[in-house]
């Protein structure tokens, strides 16, 4: 037993955890892709990690979060929404497929 807990132990400290306050979504024909980053004030926003899933995970992704989402919301009561904020090349539509900057 206590050898499951340090093989936990060791996963934890290899897998990186990020705070993440900003999501780009860009689709092709066959995947999608999450830039996932954290952007403060005046500076670029930057890249933490990038995620590509088949559009039938992003469904299963979604489902997932979808039913999270709810069961919180049950509990704890509405999230509530948070502004989008677009750079300004976003904001002209130049290069970006989808997504922006979330603050609180």
């Amino acid at each position: 037993m206590a050898e499951d807990r340090s093989e936990e132990h060791a996963e934890e400290e290899r897998v990186p955890r990020y705070y993440v306050n900003s999501v780009g979504i860009q689709g092709g024909p066959i995947d999608l892709v999450l830039d996932l980053g954290y952007h403060i004030g005046q500076r670029p926003r930057e890249t933490l990690a990038r995620v590509v899933l088949s559009w039938e995970e992003a469904r299963i992704l979604r489902d997932f979060l979808e039913e999270a989402l709810g069961g919180y919301e049950e509990h704890v009561g509405p999230v509530r929404d948070l502004p989008v904020v677009l750079s300004p090349a976003e904001e002209e539509g130049e290069g970006v497929s989808s997504g922006g900057d979330i603050h609180s």
